[in-house]
């Protein structure tokens, strides 16, 4: 992904709530990469809605700067899931290597609106992605599934 200028505030960096939009667009991307429609189940009445988010910022992103986000399951029961995510922008240290510069994190909490707008349990296809991301996440060091990225 990358940083567009109207994104940016008077300071010249991304406005913080610009890091929300870039998380969610992350979330419906990846379950689109992993075979779940999310339009398709809201045309079902069955929405995925954020109920929480947490957001941590670490450093800023300016303009034109490229970015990745990664993202993780770390719990799914049988109503919701929590996600783990973190955007990522490679810099190059003084010794001229790539590295990961953490830039902000993220812990989201999913669930299934019906169409009265009511939690309801997960879906089995979109619990049994979030499981194995979960399962994934939790054997990787970072604890962030590198199947689900942006």
């Amino acid at each position: 992904m990358g940083v567009r200028d109207y994104e940016l505030d008077q300071f010249g960096v991304v406005n913080n709530a610009v890091y929300a939009n870039y998380f969610q667009h992350a979330i419906h991307d990846g379950l689109e990469r992993l075979g779940i429609d999310c339009d398709a189940y809201a045309r079902a009445n069955l929405g995925l809605a954020i109920t929480d988010m947490r957001l941590s910022y670490k450093a800023p992103l300016r303009s034109k700067d490229r970015f990745r986000v990664l993202a993780g399951v770390s719990r799914v029961t049988g109503a919701r899931a929590v996600m783990d995510e973190v955007i990522l922008k490679s810099v190059t240290n003084g010794d001229g290597e790539e590295k990961d510069m953490v830039i902000a994190k993220c812990q989201v909490t999913l669930v299934v609106l019906d169409g009265d707008y009511k939690a309801t349990r997960l879906p089995a296809a979109i619990k049994d992605v979030f499981t194995t991301l979960m399962q994934e996440a939790s054997a990787s060091s970072g604890g962030h599934s590198e199947h689900y990225m942006c």
